[in-house]
């Protein structure tokens, strides 16, 4: 994890130059985000959480950097931000309830990516051969914090 308290504080200084300009993004403007360091990020390392690329460092931003995308949604109204943090807290809950019958939950790639994006669920995927030509997975999907069962239960297909 690379922290830039500087850049973040540069940006905060920025938008509470704007708001005092008058021009106001909602209740959210000026509050720093985070980007997880597989984003290409120009003079930032992009680590992608391993050792081998620590000091690894990208000369471009990727895209989503680039188009502002992270630091437009920033600009959400709180009530929204609330509501989603809200349903992500439900999904989370459901998904506790769907592993605690078992250490690894199996499900194809497609439907479950998302959720354990959302959720912070580890999750292993396998390429399983073709459905009319395009390519199919199976994804393995652990307990929060047990890293370790989706990778035996992988290596065992």
């Amino acid at each position: 994890m690379t922290l830039t308290e500087a850049l973040a504080l540069e940006q905060t200084e920025s938008a509470a130059r704007e708001i005092q300009r008058g021009k106001y993004r909602g209740p959210l403007h000026g509050i720093p985000y985070r980007v997880k360091d597989l984003v290409a990020t120009k003079g930032i390392p992009t680590t992608r959480g391993a050792e081998p690329y620590r000091e690894q460092m990208i000369d471009y931003d990727a895209t989503v950097i680039e188009r502002h995308i992270f630091r437009t949604s920033r600009f959400i109204p709180a009530v929204e931000y609330l509501r989603a943090q809200r349903a992500r807290t439900l999904l989370m809950r459901k998904m506790e309830e769907v592993m605690s019958n078992g250490d690894v939950c199996i499900a194809p790639d497609s439907a479950s990516l998302s959720v354990t994006n959302l959720t912070g669920h580890p999750a292993v995927v396998v390429p399983c051969g073709f459905l009319r030509g395009v390519p199919q997975a199976l994804m393995f999907i652990g307990c929060l914090y047990d890293e370790a069962a989706p990778l035996a239960r992988r290596a065992g297909v």
